[in-house]
C-alpha cells in the first residue's frame, strides 16, 4: 500500500518546515509539527537508511505489526491534515537564504523554500 509521489499538491513552497526523511522520525516530528499548525514539505526518497525488517514493538497495541504499514497510517493521517506534502525525492542541495530560511533543491531541480529544516 504506496502512495504516490506527490501527496498534497496544493501545498506549495515555502513551508514553514521541511523534513528531510519520511521513516519513523521524520514522521514523528511531522506529527509534532502540524499539531501546532505548521506548515510542511516532507522529503522520502524511498531509501530507508536502516535495513531491518523488523515489526513495530514500542507501540501498545501495535505487537507485531509491520513497520510499512504504521508508515504508511502515519502519513496518510499527516497528509490528510492539508498542513503537509509528501515529495518522494532526494534532496541533493540546501543552503541558507541571505535573507532568511532555507532553499532546498531536490534531484529533479526543483527547488523548497522553509524557514527551517531538519
Amino acid at each position: 500500500m504506496s502512495l504516490p509521489d506527490f501527496i498534497g499538491e496544493t501545498l506549495q513552497s515555502p513551508f514553514d518546515v521541511l523534513i528531510l526523511g519520511g521513516g519513523h522520525a521524520g514522521l514523528s516530528a511531522a506529527t509534532t509539527l502540524y499539531r501546532h499548525q505548521h506548515t510542511m514539505g516532507i522529503f522520502d526518497d524511498q531509501r530507508p537508511r536502516n535495513a531491518w525488517r523488523t515489526t513495530v514493538r514500542v507501540i501498545p497495541n501495535w505487537e507485531n505489526r509491520d513497520k510499512e504499514y504504521l508508515r504508511d497510517l502515519s502519513r496518510r493521517e499527516i497528509i490528510a491534515t492539508g498542513l503537509a506534502r509528501l515529495i518522494n525525492e532526494r534532496i541533493t542541495h540546501a543552503e541558507k537564504r541571505d535573507e532568511s530560511g532555507f532553499k532546498l533543491t531536490d534531484a529533479a531541480g526543483r527547488e523548497y523554500l522553509a524557514e527551517s529544516f531538519f
